[in-house]
């Protein structure tokens, strides 16, 4: 048991990917407590309320202008995304795609350049319902459970910055693997805590996000908890600009669980440091370095190099 901030913490306090207890305090952000596993290298919150995600997302009020300007917004992104992932097409295949937590439907909209068959799922009846009655999209108004769709219905699933929202992860990721097709495949892109130049993002903490992944933590969690084979891993995606890095992973559904390749290895204490004194600081990691070369001793410094 160990103390933060006045709360007592025991092994309930466990990795939201690999279910281990060990982890490390990192900071307070946005009144909810962040860990870092040291199994994983997972970044999680201690805040996984049902309540507290109606409230963000079910219940989220919003004016047709704000609608409008988020949907044109967003589609620049869900442009460049479905370029990514279907632009090699040069037939109708006639895949049917499901994007879980589509919102106003900015990337259904983008595939039907590509004569897709898309669907989405999504628990906020006001952005539901501006995609049905502006753009005639297939919108499912509810949680995304089994019940929202027959079993091995869709050729791709994917999850757009929403996976980091969902409470419980693995009964969602299960559920996409039931509604997924034998050898089908699942897009996750994720939101991370570095960008690609090595410069800590302090925007991506809070705002709703129960958990930061880098691409080792996502892989753990696609291919070594949920056995799903993997395709290609990005460790950076820039399809909201550096500003806004994530990670993503291209996996396929299979049922024979591969346990001779371990993706993930145990992450240094050090890396844990740096991220807490990043968050303290509110500065780039290039400046914290040169703190520490002012404090820490020589033997440690080489360390530190070794991990970028």
């Amino acid at each position: 048991m160990f103390l933060v901030k006045g709360k007592k913490y025991n092994a309930q306090v466990r990795c939201h990917s690999c279910d281990s207890d060990k982890s490390k305090y990192i900071a307070c952000i946005g009144g909810h407590d962040y860990f870092i596993c040291v199994v994983c290298g997972l970044i999680f919150s201690d805040n996984l309320s049902e309540e507290s995600f109606d409230a963000m997302y079910k219940h989220k009020n919003e004016t047709e202008q704000e609608l409008i300007e988020r949907f044109q917004s967003k589609l620049i992104v869900s442009s460049k995304r479905a370029r990514y992932l279907f632009g090699h097409v040069t037939a109708n295949l006639n895949l049917k795609v499901l994007d879980v937590g589509c919102g106003e439907g900015s990337f259904l909209f983008a595939l039907k350049e590509y004569g897709i068959d898309a669907y989405g799922v999504e628990s906020n009846m006001i952005q539901a319902r501006y995609g049905i009655a502006k753009h005639q999209l297939n919108i499912l108004n509810s949680y995304y459970d089994k019940a929202s769709f027959e079993r091995s219905t869709f050729d791709v699933i994917t999850f757009n910055r929403v996976l980091e929202h969902i409470p419980d992860v693995h009964k969602t990721l299960e559920t996409a693997r039931y509604h997924l097709k034998d050898g089908g495949f699942l897009f996750i892109d994720v939101p991370t805590y570095w960008n690609k130049n090595k410069v800590f993002m302090k925007n991506q903490w809070g705002g709703g996000h129960l958990r930061l992944y880098d691409i080792n933590s996502l892989k753990y969690l696609l291919v070594e908890r949920h056995s799903f084979e993997l395709i290609h891993a990005i460790p950076f995606v820039d399809f909201y600009g550096n500003y806004k890095p994530g990670c993503a992973c291209l996996v396929k559904n299979k049922t024979v669980r591969k346990d001779s390749d371990r993706l993930v290895k145990k992450i240094s204490p050090f890396k844990a440091f740096r991220i807490k004194l990043s968050i303290f600081l509110g500065n780039p990691v290039l400046r914290v370095k040169k703190i520490l070369i002012k404090l820490l001793p020589q033997h440690i410094i080489e360390r530190l190099k070794k991990l970028r």
